[in-house]
């Protein structure tokens, strides 16, 4: 004799149908579409910190330089070890290195070749190279922070 709890006359499996599983795919998808693109533009908005504190961190030690020898220095590598910054900067990138310094950084002064002016240029490089916000970052010695952009978005380096 069968055990009735054992054998029910009338069992029925569950399981997931193919529209709840759709269901759940579409959902999923609008989910990410949202948050991916979301997610990289926090992603590169972090990695402008990097660049920022790259150029600041120049200007305020040509800065610095300046104050001291009536120009600016020409020359990363000595300003890096007087200013003693970190020695990544030495290389020309940035402490995460998100940013590459551009070779161009010192404008020459227009007196007697001695520099009374310097151009912090910054390049993005590796995954930041995609941000549209911010295609380059530069600041002067005048104090002015600009960049470049792509032009369907608005200027967001500093």
């Amino acid at each position: 004799m069968k055990h009735p709890t054992l054998y029910p006359a009338t069992v029925r499996l569950r399981g997931f149908t193919l529209i709840e599983l759709m269901v759940v795919v579409a959902v999923l998808a609008i989910i990410a579409t949202i948050a991916i693109p979301a997610y990289t533009r926090m992603m590169n908005s972090v990695r402008r910190a990097d660049g920022r504190a790259m150029a600041t961190a120049i200007a305020h030690a040509e800065e610095r330089f300046f104050s001291i020898y009536q120009r600016y220095n020409v020359d990363l590598a000595s300003l890096v070890s007087m200013a003693g910054l970190d020695a990544q900067l030495q290389a020309g990138k940035s402490v995460k290195g998100h940013y590459q310094l551009d070779t161009g950084k010192v404008k020459p002064g227009a007196s007697n070749s001695i520099n009374t002016s310097f151009l912090v240029t910054l390049n993005p490089i590796d995954a930041q190279a995609n941000d549209l916000y911010c295609k380059t970052m530069t600041i002067d010695s005048e104090g002015v922070k600009s960049g470049t952009y792509d032009s369907n978005y608005e200027l967001k380096c500093w």
